[in-house]
Parts: C-alpha cells; sequence; structure tokens
C-alpha cells in the first residue's frame, strides 16, 4: 500500500488518558468509554490537523474490537502481552522509512527517549491534550512561525525530502497497516 508521506502521531493510549482528569476518572469506571472518549479526541485533531494518528494501547481490544483496528479515521492497535504498549510504539517508530515525521505523544520519559533514539519527536501529554482541546473548539492550530517564513531545517531534512520525491512523493507502508 502506498501512502504520501505526511506528518503522524503514535499516542501512548493508557499515558494520555491517565493525564486527563476527565478520562482517567472515567477509566476508573468504565476502561472501554475513556478509550472511545480519547479516539473522539483524536479523531478530531487529526481532522483539524490533517494528520496520521495512532494510538497504542497495553492490553486486550474492547467489544468487538480487533487487536487492529480503525476507529473515526484513527488507527487503533492493542498491545499484547508480553509486548507492552510502550514496545509497540517503539518498533513503529523504528520501522518507518521517515521517523522524523512522527511525534510520538507520551509524558513516559523512558520512552520518548527510546523513540528519539529513532529520530522520531515527541510531545508530552498535557501539551498534547492542550492543542487537542484547541482543535476540539475549532481553534487554529498553534503557530510555529510567521505567514510566508520558512520552516527551520534540521540536519538530514533535505536527504530524506531528496528520496522522498525521489519516489514520486510516496511512502511504502511498513507493512503492519499503520505505517
Amino acid at each position: 500500500m502506498l501512502t504520501a508521506m505526511r506528518p503522524g502521531y503514535l499516542v501512548d493510549g493508557y499515558n494520555v488518558i491517565h493525564r486527563e482528569p476527565v478520562l482517567k476518572l472515567l477509566l476508573d469506571a468504565d476502561a472501554e468509554s475513556a478509550r472511545e472518549k480519547l479516539i473522539g479526541l483524536l479523531a478530531d485533531f487529526r481532522a483539524q490537523r490533517r494528520v496520521r494518528m495512532t494510538v497504542v494501547f497495553d492490553g486486550r481490544a474492547g467489544t468487538g474490537l480487533d487487536a487492529h483496528t480503525r476507529a473515526l479515521g484513527v488507527e487503533v492497535v492493542y498491545a499484547r502481552y508480553p509486548e507492552s504498549a510502550d514496545d509497540r510504539i517503539v518498533a513503529l517508530v523504528g520501522r518507518s522509512r521517515h521517523p522524523r515525521s512522527l511525534t510520538v505523544v507520551s509524558s513516559d520519559r523512558g520512552l520518548v527517549a527510546r523513540c528519539r533514539d529513532h529520530g522520531a519527536h515527541s510531545l508530552g501529554a498535557e501539551e498534547f491534550l492542550a492543542r487537542a482541546r484547541e482543535a476540539r473548539s475549532g481553534q487554529a492550530p498553534g503557530r510555529t512561525s510567521e505567514p510566508g517564513e520558512k520552516p527551520e531545517m534540521k540536519p538530514g531534512d533535505s536527504a530524506e525530502w531528496a528520496e522522498y520525491f525521489r519516489k514520486g512523493g510516496v511512502d511504502v507502508d511498513s507493512g503492519d497497516g499503520v505505517w
């Protein structure tokens, strides 16, 4: 499967849920509902920002869900024992042809460090939740540069973009359906 390379977010599901007080309370009462609410928030963010979005949870899928499914345009992955959600996220980043296009959303410093070793960016759960609330409320995404200003280039970006365009502007899927 060929997909256009565009920014993607890999979300450490339960880590984010535990950082959002309403979702954490809901998790204690009904884990499936907490996951569904998070997926709804991620779907709104995905639509606003036009990014790929994958959320990874530890454990089994909820009622009617496979270990890997799509809900509201969000890829939903359940890591099954002995693999953890952290290990699955690191594996997804490690297998990506363009890890610098990925942002790992988690406040787990160990997970973030492992993903950065592969070239991914990171965003703390609290910061992501603030941005997701902003997207849900319909506000324009936060700006990182002025109109007309070129984004900052990082070492290796030129080679990555050259490879992208050499392949005709497509990225080959890694084979697991997520990236």
